[in-house]
């Protein structure tokens, strides 16, 4: 298994630690790249070569629906998740026309299992 970069975007700094420490007991090779919103992630994703998003919805400035579809456009073979407590027929619809998935919050070890099998599919 190849080294993966994962870039958790999430508004919320809690969210984002308890995400990348659970991805991190499941395999301690994964690179973590964190962002608070779709700005910086998209800086970062310019710098980074990302194999995996994983993205909230509810996030000050642009949307994680906005994101995605950037997302998707610039780095077509990079997987998208979207992370939520909120899986209305909206972000459901756009995960599924933005080639990503979505996965419903909290964030538990069942969770992130599901992410990193969604990852390697």
């Amino acid at each position: 298994m190849n080294q993966k970069t994962i870039m958790v975007i999430d508004d919320s700094t809690t969210s984002r630690m308890i995400m990348t420490g659970i991805l991190q007991n499941f395999n301690s090779d994964f690179k973590f790249i964190e962002a608070e919103d779709a700005k910086t992630a998209l800086e970062l994703s310019e710098k980074n070569a990302v194999d995996f998003f994983i993205v909230d919805i509810n996030m000050p400035g642009m949307s994680g629906l906005d994101l995605i579809v950037l997302l998707k456009g610039k780095y077509p073979e990079s997987k998208i998740a979207i992370v939520t407590s909120n899986l209305g027929k909206q972000i459901q619809e756009s995960a599924r026309l933005n080639d990503s998935k979505c996965f419903y919050k909290p964030v538990t070890e069942d969770l992130v299992r599901d992410l990193i099998g969604y990852l390697y599919e």
